[in-house]
């Protein structure tokens, strides 16, 4: 006999509760304050509104970059150390390349150690892992993610005191 996790029914031994992928869905049994208390907004709601997109992280938003390609923005996690956004890239209906912002609330070993493996300051509080456009061989410098902190009002530079 085979020993599986799920049924051909669709069912399962142990009856395990199969999590929900949804943030937005407030039903979710693991209360994941973070996401609950986010809201949706429009590219033009957060546009010149640099403070309030950090104190009240936008649960998803979309935007166009200069490239004509679609920018859907994520929320993942709002915590006490950091924020994180899933940034996705359209290139086309049927390719996407996701990176991860992080908002870093305050200085850390592992926000100093993640910084360096993504090739930024080890002290710099907006981080993202797009390192195609920042290593020595890079053929273009270009990176939409910070072009958008940018178009904010953030200063992706920003570090801790």
């Amino acid at each position: 006999m085979i020993d599986t996790m799920t049924n051909t029914d669709g069912t399962t031994r142990r009856k395990l509760r199969i999590p929900r992928n949804d943030p937005e869905d407030r039903s979710n049994p693991d209360k994941r304050t973070h996401i609950l208390t986010a809201r949706r907004a429009t590219w033009n709601n957060i546009v010149g509104r640099p403070s309030a997109f950090v104190q009240n992280p936008p649960l998803k938003f979309q935007l166009e970059n200069f490239e004509g390609n679609q920018m859907i923005v994520r929320l993942m996690r709002n915590s006490e150390e950091m924020i994180a956004w899933n940034v996705e890239i359209q290139y086309s209906d049927t390719i996407s390349v996701y990176y991860t912002l992080y908002y870093w609330k305050k200085p850390s070993q592992t926000q100093a150690y993640f910084n360096r493996q993504n090739l930024l300051n080890g002290n710099q509080r907006w981080a993202d892992n797009m390192t195609d456009t920042r290593h020595e061989t890079a053929i273009d410098s270009y990176n939409p993610i910070i072009e958008m902190l940018e178009d904010i009002g953030v200063d992706p530079g920003e570090t801790f005191e």
